[in-house]
């Protein structure tokens, strides 16, 4: 790797100090009310960019456009558009949901790689305007509502499958990113095969969700499919996740899915320092994704008037410090 990061690492350590800490997330999980939630974000100048008065739903709104657009600024030679393409496919779904179900199409106003326009273009059918992955996978999900087989998890399945084939393939010459995208394809393949075991789905189900692009091929989890949960857990005690498998195991999927999140966020804290790598930007953004997600279970919480502690339990950890 050049030293083309090292001016926005440095940049970007500075901005990991304004990442929210734990204290501050113990202090938000024991607000009263949604108002006083409001106050204590606003007071630690998170969503500053939605104007005075916001409510938490445009705080959140205003922190992930900046997010994304500081990624965007940091991408020097088009090296983050693995990441930054993300957002892409999930304006793609978004454009696509209101296609086929005769909605209206709904404004997305946060861009990642390619414009707006470019994606309404691609799904009104000029597939020029898209990646050829994106495209791809439209014409796919044309032909499936052609057939009435068309669902809106199809549309999920079918745009994370394009997203992971299109970033590992421009990862190829970052060995950061690929073994990510590997990480987190097989978390969401392991995530998968238990959801769908515990919901007695039939195998095709499992097979539908499957991403190809990580390092546990399709057949480690279809062979163990229809045998008792012991024999997946077994099989996975000479991967990486063993650990990872055992919290399902022993504490059910809403943990596993909180574990996950904390393995993927792990991946990039431990790179943080790598100051010639653009370990420490992508690091920050995924670190401010998991904060997002962090905020919005707790608010989620106090809106509904779950006990701290409770709300304290469903959290995942911080990039910050």
């Amino acid at each position: 790797m050049s030293d083309k990061f090292i001016y926005h690492n440095a940049r970007v350590k500075s901005m990991e100090l304004k990442l929210l800490n734990a204290q501050q997330v113990q202090r938000l999980a024991d607000a009263d009310c949604v108002r006083d939630f409001a106050k204590i974000l606003s007071e630690m100048g998170f969503g500053a960019g939605a104007g005075e008065g916001a409510g938490v739903d445009r705080m959140i709104e205003s922190e992930e456009a900046f997010a994304l657009h500081t990624l965007r600024e940091f991408n020097e030679d088009n090296e983050l558009d693995a990441v930054i393409l993300e957002r892409d496919y999930l304006n793609l779904k978004i454009l696509l949901k209101a296609l086929f179900s005769g909605g209206k199409t709904p404004s997305t106003e946060v861009e990642g790689v390619m414009s707006r326009d470019a994606l309404a273009a691609g799904v009104g059918g000029d597939y020029s305007a898209l990646r050829p992955e994106m495209a791809n996978a439209v014409l796919a999900l044309e032909k499936a509502a052609q057939e009435g087989k068309l669902t809106p998890h199809g549309v999920d399945c079918a745009c994370d499958r394009a997203y992971f084939a299109d970033a590992a393939a421009l990862a190829k010459r970052n060995s950061v990113l690929a073994d990510y995208l590997v990480l987190r394809a097989d978390t969401s393949n392991i995530s998968a095969f238990l959801r769908c075991r515990r919901q007695s789905l039939p195998e095709r189900q499992f097979e539908e969700n499957f991403m190809p692009d990580g390092s546990l091929e399709k057949e480690f989890f279809t062979s163990v499919y229809d045998a008792a949960p012991e024999a997946f857990y077994e099989k996975c005690r000479y991967t990486p996740y063993s650990a990872l498998v055992a919290v399902a195991a022993e504490k059910g999927l809403v943990a596993f899915e909180a574990e996950r999140d904390n393995t993927l966020i792990a991946y990039w804290r431990e790179r943080r320092d790598d100051m010639f790598s653009c370990a420490p930007v992508v690091g920050w953004y995924f670190g401010k994704l998991q904060e997002l997600k962090v905020v919005k279970l707790l608010y989620a919480g106090v809106k509904n008037g779950v006990e701290p502690a409770v709300i304290k339990e469903r959290t995942r950890d911080i990039y910050g410090a």
